[in-house]
Parts: C-alpha cells; structure tokens; sequence
C-alpha cells in the first residue's frame, strides 16, 4: 500500500481540475451542437429529435443531460447503435418532427495531454515525480484506453496502487486484457478492456463485492450503507476478522495478502497467453484457479462443517482466509468506516461512480456488463417477462443470487420457489400484496439475503424460521401487521429492516434470541408494546427505541445498557417522571461510558409541546444532562428539545470529535449553546428555533469560529434579528450556506469575506436583508426578498438566481457572472448593463413580461447583447429562444388549447395558454401541438369531386360524336387537370 504522504497527496486531489477538465471539454464540444439544435428548430415543428449514438462510455448520457437542462422541447437518445440513431430519425420526421443524429465516438475523446493529465490525477501521482520513461509508458497507455475518461480513470486507479514503479507500469502497458474485444464493435482496447484491467487487478475480496453489484439494474441508485450489509450477510466481509484492529490495518492486511495472489495469477496468466494458450479473460481467477465468482468460498460464523456446504454449495468467502475470533472482543471499525473503505476502493479503480459527492453510487453499463460476464448463470438482475411459463429455462437452477427491483410483481413467481441454491432474493419495490411466502421459506433455506421492502405484503408466515442461514430481512415500509415468533429461530440474523412499517404495533417475544443481531430498524413504525431488548448485546444500530414511562408503552432505558457495542443510536422520548430522573444518575443508561458511539439522536415526542408545565421542563432539562454522551461522538441530532437552554455538555471540551449537528425544533430555546468552537464540526444545522432572537459567535482569543465548517444551514427562525460578525481565521473552509425563512433577520453577519471560497449560497426569505457585498461565492440564489437592494462585488459569482426580488436595482463587481436565470414580474434594469463574460440568462415568468423581451419590444435591446436567451412561460413551457452569435430568434407557436407534451399535466383554464392539450389514449401518441389546424374543407369537397370528374370522362367519350383527334385533345385536357389536382392537395398536406 502506499506510504502516509502519497495518501496525504491523493486526498488533495480533490482539489485537482478533474472535473473542470472534463467539464470545460463538454461546453467546447456542446457548443456548436447546441447551436445546431438551435439554428435547425423551425417553428412549425412540435419538437426536436435529436439522436446520440456511439460506443459504451463515452458520454452519451452526459452529453444528453447537458444539453437537455434548459434547452425546452428537444428529446435526446443516447443508444450504442448508430442504427437506432438512424431510426429515430426517420421515424420522427415521418411525424412531424425534426430528427438529427449524433456520433460521439470521437466528441468525446480527449487530447492526449489533457488525457496524460487525467491519468496522473485518477492515479493519485504528482507531475514532477514522474520520469521520462514514466511517461513515456503512460502516453503508450492512452491509445489503448482511446482516450476516453472512463477508461482512463479505471486504468489509473490500476497505477495508483502501483505508485511509480517502473516495471509495474510496463506490465500494465503490455497487459492482454487489452486485447478483450468489445462485442459490439470488435475491436480490442478502450472502456470495456480498462475495466477489465480494473477488475483484474483488484483484490479477491473487493472482486467479490463488485460482482454482487450486477444485481443493480444500470443507473439504479447504489446505497452505500444497505449493500455493505448485503456484503456482510453474503459473508464477502469478515467482520469478526476486524476485532482489534482499525479499518486500515485490516484492509490492508487484506489488500496486501490477496493483491500478491493476484499478482501471481497475473503473472501465469500473461505467460499461458504468450505461450498461445486460450485464457478465458472473464473467470475470476483471485485464488489462483480459474474458477466462477460462486467458487470463491464464505466463512460460515458458526460452523466451518455447516450442513451448507456438506450439500455441495460452494462456500463464500470474502478474504481468502477465515477468523475465528470471539464476538465478545470490541471492534474498533464502525460498519460506516468500513462502507467508506471499501466503495472509496471500488470508485477510485472506476468500477462505481459516486453521485454528487453523497453516499450513493451508480454502475456505467459497460461496467456492469463486465461484471454480468463473470457471473453469468449465477447471478441475474431479473425481468418478469424472463418467468413466463415458456422461459423458465432462461433462470439456470445454478443461480445463486436473483433480483426483481421495481419491477411491478404482484406476485412472487412460483418458479423463483424451485431455485434451491439462491442466497439473495430482493424484491424491493414491487406491489406484491396478498403473495404466498409460505413457498419461498419451505424451498429456499439456503437463503441469506431477503429483501421485500416498499411491497404490500401484509403477513409474515411461521414457516419463515426455516430460514435458518438468513442473515438480512428487510420489511420496511410494508403493511405487516405482526412479526410470527419463529423469527426467533433465525439465530444467525444480523440486519433486521422494519422501518416505516405502520401498522406494526409489537414486536415479538422471540427477537430476544437473536444475539448476533447488530442492526435493528424500528423507526416511525407503530410499535407501541414493550417488548425488552436487554439481551441484544451486539447490536450495533438502534432506531426507534421509544421511551415512555407513563404507560406500559415504550421500552425501558435501562435494556441500553448492556448493549456496549452500540454505535448508531436513535431515542424517542415521550414522557418522563420524576422517578426516573434519579436512575439516569446512577448509571442506568452510562451513555458517557459507551466509547464506540458515534451517531446519536435525541427526538422529543411530545403531543403538544406548548402545554408543557414548569416541573415538565425541568425534568426534561435535567434528562437531557444525564444523556451525556461519550466524547468519541461523531454525529449529534436533538430534534424537539424542551429546555431553554441546551444542555452544557454540548461544548468543544466535551464533544472534541463532533462533525455533524443538527438542532431542530425548540420551542423554548434562547440561546444557543458555545458551538461555533467545535473545532472539528463539518455540518451544522439549526432550524425552527422559535424563541431564538441572536446568534452569538462568542468568539475567544484562542479559537477560531467554525474553522472546519463547510455547510451551514439556517432555517425556519422567525424572531432572528441578530447575527454576530466572524473574524479572520473564521469559516476557511465553507462551500455552502443556505439562510431561509428568517423574515426578521436585518443584515448578513459580517466578515464572511475570510472565506477561501463558497461554492453556494442561498437566500430565501430573508426580509429585512438589503445588501450582499463581498462574499467569495460563486453561485448565489436569492427567492422572496422584498428589501433586496444592492448585490456587490462579488468578483467570483458565475452563477446568479434571482427569483421575487422586485426592489433589487443594483448589480455590479460581478465580472465571472456568466449564467443569469430570472423569475420576477418585469426585468430589472440592471440586467442592461454590461457583464463582460454572461453566456446565458434564463427567464421565466407570465406572457406580459415575455412579449416585452421578444425582437423590436421594449425590453430587446437587454435580450440582444446576451449570447443565449432562454424564456419560458409557468411550469417552464418554453416561449422563445435566441443565439446572438448567428442571431436567430425563435418563438415557439402554442395551441391555443394547450402546450405541454406530457401525458401528465393537467390542464388549467386560468393560465394564458388554456388547458392542456389532450392525449390519444388508444396508441399513446401525443396530439400535435402548434398553431390551429387550418380549414380542410378542401380536402372534403375535392373528395367528392375527384370521382365525379373521372367517372365523366368514359361516359362524355362514349356518348361524343367527335372525331379521334378532337377527344385526345379533350383526354389531354382531362389529364392535365387531374394532375394538377393531385399537386395542390400533395403541396397542401406538405
């Protein structure tokens, strides 16, 4: 693994141009596109097809998405086949529509040095280190990525575990899995033969993890925390092997051992191909085997004889070794450290992509198509189309994990119930009702994973304790109404999911026999009968606990105190009375003594919180003082506090490890507790404290204020009036800060300038505030605020909003403004001075102020001198669009019965466009938009005239006297005006 310095580097990079490489690469290669989308459009059409098509990976989607932001009626596809792009070409302008296609094989492909850039930065690897030779090897290395972002960012995730050793560069460069060849196209290197690497390279135990995820459909939504527990439960993760030990010491022992088996393997590999031996590149062969993904083996907890795998079912295992450590030993690694570990591994080697620096993650297509490829036969993503009763074959009796997310099961197939070796079963999001479980628990008792959550499944059945190697149930947000007692025999369950599940009023007797259950979700369900929970020694997740001891409702405190292991914490308190005060004291609870907490969250129930008496107060007072949680804590939430002054504990000198706190809806609070000098807190959340009238920094000599800072929300303080100044030193390090519905709040604390830079800001009902000045922020969002003067230099804003701010007259020291998106009654006038590097301004509001922008109206002349104008009507129906560089103007024709193409709007008859158009319900096609047809009486009468001029013809030719020459003439006659006919109603239609 690499030394602390390299790491230290690695996280910097955060802070490289990455992103602005690729995101400056877009808008180069957009533009002329967008033009093109523009520049066609003419107004007679409905809308605009426009087609992208080209290889895997090279940003279609992107693309699509970047253009289609605010761009009105244009609908992009993004398709591999070019022959679809084709298609959808055709077809629309048969239509009615305009239709374009796009190849993006060679859009998207960056420069070689921007590309050598890329590749250092996905790798973790500083310019000047890097030799000539290096180099050299690495420019050697791009055209077999085709210069494409996620082939290069999969192959330097592979070099940043190789640091800048020479050799393994070249073993890279000369690797044969760039000869896999794409099935598509045929041709060797590019995404698929770099992910391909990716995956080769990578640990056994991290090979394992990645597979698991083809049970995700592409773009689905990857939570971080939910599939870890899915990982642990497969027995990919060894949690016992970490007893004693921090995350780090542990992957890396993990890394380490695996990575040098994987070497090995490697190293035969390319020696077998060299000989002219036929490798097959898609076996995972970790072990040194070529085996299947379902031949790596698990550890059973229990027994390592379990009847399992005395059945011949291949067994599990995430590390290549076992542990048999007690459970009883304390473990120094929270599942969220592990979480963050092991999909920060999976993203910097590109087989994930993080979404918005949250915890959740999405699988590319040619990622995920990698990973089908290796678990084919044994684990499958499934469709209800694939269990008809003539496709059954299609699900191989060898599967080992299936999945039907989202799907629109009402039932569970009764095939799934003859697949005896499967271990995952997820079912999440379908609208199963009244279904026969019964089939399922008999058959499938090798299962350890079963995840029917968001169904509407109503009970559990009793044969539901046959499942006796079941590690993970998930029932959240189902209508169960009771959980049978054999759920008690389920001895090997850890995650236990009911979250959200109303009508559950109790939970059984029996879950006290499940000691290795570590995560336990009760949260917002009805539960309301006791049931103790005192011999769940192990848990490591508590929420929902309710706490009540004026009725036999709730769970008593004191079942939290043998529960040592606890690190997320979440309490519901009701009602407390004086003889339960005492007890806290004497150590019923011992919060201070449990040092693996780290998130803990406090929620006041109260019915009505206003009735409360003064004893009432105090003794909630004198509760909270006693929960004084140990100083390890991480995250803090106390939601619905009674007291009028938060507790003391909530100080740096008590909580030295706080980063996130949140303080929310406090009826009595006047103050806030000495906060701003947790040195170490991240997030801070203050909202809906209704008595609260001055934020006070309390600033010292010897710390800064909210040094480490970097979101702060303010919300819902309706006597706020005062906000005290910070100093230099104060806030280095926020990027967001988000002020709404603080009417009384007169100014903006000063000294916000000491920011290095904020990435956002908004303000929404901020009344009283009547100047921003001098704030590093570059994009600010201003909604509802009448007093609005002045916004002034702001010298880093690119991105400006401004939304019901009528009084706002001035804005200058802005020369980074480049987007502008408007919604207000009229345009201000500032917007006709000049911002020297505006690109767009977005406008939206009512056809009065439109008309007004439109060519040669009263507000043109601010229109004309911006390079793009984008205006839209309510609910963004697009009006008109100008470019100024080829100064085109388009207005967008409406129907006077409507202008919105979804199926789903609805119509109203007080907008100024009237109701929406109608749908065609029988094909699903959309009534053609635009102006009114025009009167085709002339295609009615010229029905009926047509036939009665050509049925004259034979007749007038028989009953003629006229001579041969004198009725061709007339025959002629005849043909020239039928054709003529015929050419009018032709150009008509056209």
């Amino acid at each position: 693994m690499k030394n602390d310095q390299h790491d230290r580097y690695c996280d910097d990079q955060e802070l490289m141009p990455h992103d602005n490489l690729v995101e400056t690469e877009i808008e180069m290669r957009i533009l002329p596109l967008d033009d093109k989308l523009t520049e066609h459009h003419e107004p007679s059409r409905q809308f605009v097809i426009f087609a992208i098509y080209g290889l895997g990976g090279v940003g279609k989607t992107t693309i699509a998405r970047k253009i289609f932001d605010d761009r009105g009626r244009k609908v992009l596809s993004a398709h591999a086949d070019e022959n679809v792009g084709n298609e959808i070409k055709s077809a629309q302008i048969q239509k009615g529509a305009e239709g374009y296609g796009l190849q993006t094989d060679r859009i998207w492909q960056l420069k070689v040095e921007d590309s050598w850039m890329l590749l250092l930065w996905a790798a973790c690897l500083e310019q000047a280190k890097v030799t000539p030779e290096l180099k050299k090897i690495g420019i050697g290395i791009l055209p077999k990525c085709d210069c494409f972002p996620l082939a290069i960012k999969a192959v330097g995730g592979v070099l940043h575990r190789k640091g800048y050793r020479q050799k393994e560069w070249e073993r890279i460069c000369d690797s044969r899995a760039f000869s896999l060849k794409d099935p598509t196209t045929g041709t060797e290197g590019g995404v698929r033969s770099s992910i391909y690497l990716s995956y080769q390279y990578a640990p056994p135990h991290l090979k394992q993890c990645f597979l698991y995820l083809s049970l995700f459909p592409v773009d689905f939504e990857i939570k971080q925390h939910l599939v870890t527990q899915l990982w642990i439960s497969e027995g990919f993760i060894d949690i016992d092997t970490r007893h004693g030990h921090s995350l780090e010491e542990t992957a890396d022992e993990q890394t380490s051992v695996s990575q040098e088996e994987s070497n090995k393997h490697n190293n035969r590999e390319e020696i077998a191909q060299e000989g002219g031996e036929n490798i097959n590149l898609l076996r995972d062969s970790s072990d040194g085997r070529n085996t299947t993904s379902s031949e790596i083996v698990v550890v059973d907890d229990d027994n390592k004889n379990s009847s399992e795998h005395a059945k011949g079912t291949p067994r599990l295992s995430s590390c290549g070794h076992s542990s048999k450590t007690s459970p009883d030993k304390q473990s120094h690694c929270s599942d969220q450290e592990m979480d963050d570990w092991y999909f920060k591994e999976l993203a910097e080697r590109g087989l994930v992509q993080r979404e918005n620096k949250t915890k959740r993650y999405k699988m590319h297509e040619q990622v995920r198509k990698i990973a089908e490829s290796l678990t084919e036969n044994e684990v499958c993503a499934g469709h209800p189309k694939s269990l008809d009763t003539e496709n059954v074959a299609t699900l191989p009796a060898s599967l080992y994990r299936l999945s039907f997310l989202n799907k629109g099961l009402t039932t569970i197939p009764e095939d799934v119930g003859k697949l005896k070796s499967l271990r995952t079963l997820l079912l999440s999001g379908n609208p199963l009702g009244e279904t026969d479980m019964d089939t399922i628990c008999k058959n499938l008792q090798l299962l350890r994973v079963l995840d029917l959550s968001d169904t509407e499944i109503q009970s559990v059945p009793k044969t539901l304790g046959n499942l006796v190697y079941l590690r993970h149930l998930n029932l959240s947000r189902t209508k169960i109404r009771a959980l049978h007692e054999s759920i008690g025999r389920l001895r090997r369950l850890r995650f236990l999911g009911l979250r959200e599940c109303e009508r559950l009023t109790s939970l059984p007797k029996s879950i006290q026999k499940l000691l290795k259950l570590e995560y336990l979700d009760f949260r917002d369900s009805g539960i309301t009968k006791s049931t103790r929970l005192h011999n769940l020694r192990h848990l490591a997740l508590l929420h929902g606990f309710v706490v009540d001891s004026m009725s036999s409702n709730g769970l008593p405190l004191e079942d939290l105190q043998n529960m040592s292991n606890i690190i997320d914490l979440q309490i519901d308190i009701r009602k407390i009375v004086d003889r339960n005060i005492a007890s806290y004291g004497n150590g019923m609870l011992k919060l201070k003594e449990k040092d693996n907490l780290r998130n803990l969250e406090i929620r006041c129930c109260t019915v009505n919180s206003e009735t409360l008496s003064a004893g009432e107060l105090e003794r909630s007072k004198t509760m909270f003082t006693q929960l004084h949680p140990h100083q390890c804590l991480v995250s803090l939430k106390i939601d619905g506090y009674h007291g009028t002054v938060y507790p003391e504990w909530l100080c740096f000198s008590e909580l030295p490890n706080l980063q996130h706190l949140s303080l929310e809806n406090s009826k009595f609070c006047e103050r806030l507790p000495p906060i701003c000098h947790l040195q170490k807190l991240k997030f801070l959340r203050i909202a809906n404290l209704s008595k609260l009238r001055t934020i006070d920094m309390q600033p010292t000599a010897e710390m800064p204020s909210f040094p480490n800072v970097e979101e702060l929300e303010i919300e819902g303080m309706e006597d706020l009036e005062n906000w005290s100044d910070f100093r230099a030193g104060d806030l280095l390090h926020l990027r967001k800060l988000a002020l709404i519905r603080c009417p009384k709040l007169k100014r903006l604390p000063g000294g916000l300038e000491h920011c290095k830079t904020m990435s956002k800001m908004e303000l929404i009902h901020a009344g009283l505030v009547q100047v921003l000045e001098k704030i590093p922020v570059q994009e600010l969002l201003v909604e509802a605020m009448p007093s609005l003067r002045e916004v002034s230099n702001l010298p880093l804003m690119k991105v400006f909003t401004v939304i019901s701010c009528p009084n706002l007259e001035t804005v200058s020291g802005v020369n980074s403004l480049q987007y502008i998106h408007m919604e207000d009654e009229q345009l201000p006038k500032w917007l006709g001075q000049h911002f020297s590097r505006i690109e767009t301004l977005d406008i939206l509001g009512k056809k009065q102020l439109l008309v007004r922008c439109e060519r040669s109206k009263e507000d043109w002349y601010i229109v004309r001198e911006i390079p793009r104008v984008y205006a839209y009507l309510p609910k963004r129906l697009p009006y008109f669009s100008y470019a100024w560089g080829n100064d085109f103007f388009c207005k967008y024709k409406t129907q006077r019965t409507g202008s919105t193409v979804s199926s789903s709007s609805t119509g109203n008859d007080d907008s100024p466009l009237g109701p929406a158009a109608p749908v065609d319900e029988t094909d699903k096609k959309f009534l053609p938009l635009g102006p009114a047809p025009a009167d085709e009486t002339y295609k009615k009468n010229f029905h009926i005239a047509f036939p009665i001029v050509v049925s004259l013809l034979p007749v007038n030719l028989i009953l003629s006297d006229r001579n041969p020459s004198e009725e061709l003439s007339l025959l002629f006659l005849y043909a020239v005006f039928v054709g003529f006919l015929t050419f009018i109603v032709t150009k008509s239609r056209q």
